[in-house]
């Protein structure tokens, strides 16, 4: 019975040898694996925020229109406008809103 029992704990011996071996080898390619990923997502981190720092300076020192002439200033309307505590017509009195207008911008 001895032979027996030194069989199994010789056996039970080199599974938990090449158990520790598989785990100590999985827990390397994971490392392995976590650092490419990380070093992979820093990558493309960088590059969104490279690209859109690009992107909003074009935007900001693009010309662009600031006003659209197919678009009226004011819609047609036969409610009064208040402007500079001021009554107008949008209707009838467009040359006076819009001279309002200009003289109040800078």
């Amino acid at each position: 019975m001895t032979s027996y029992s030194d069989y199994v704990l010789t056996a039970s011996g080199s599974m938990m040898s090449a158990v520790c071996d598989a785990a100590s080898s999985v827990t390397s390619s994971a490392a392995t694996a976590a650092g490419q990923v990380a070093s992979s997502v820093s990558g493309v981190c960088h590059g969104v925020a490279s690209s859109a720092q690009q992107k909003l300076l074009s935007y900001k020192y693009e010309d662009r229109q600031l006003a659209y002439k197919d678009k009226p200033d004011y819609p047609e309307t036969d409610s009064p406008v208040w402007m500079l505590g001021q009554q107008y017509s949008a209707r009838y009195d467009l040359p006076e809103l819009e001279g309002v207008g200009h003289r109040a911008r800078p």
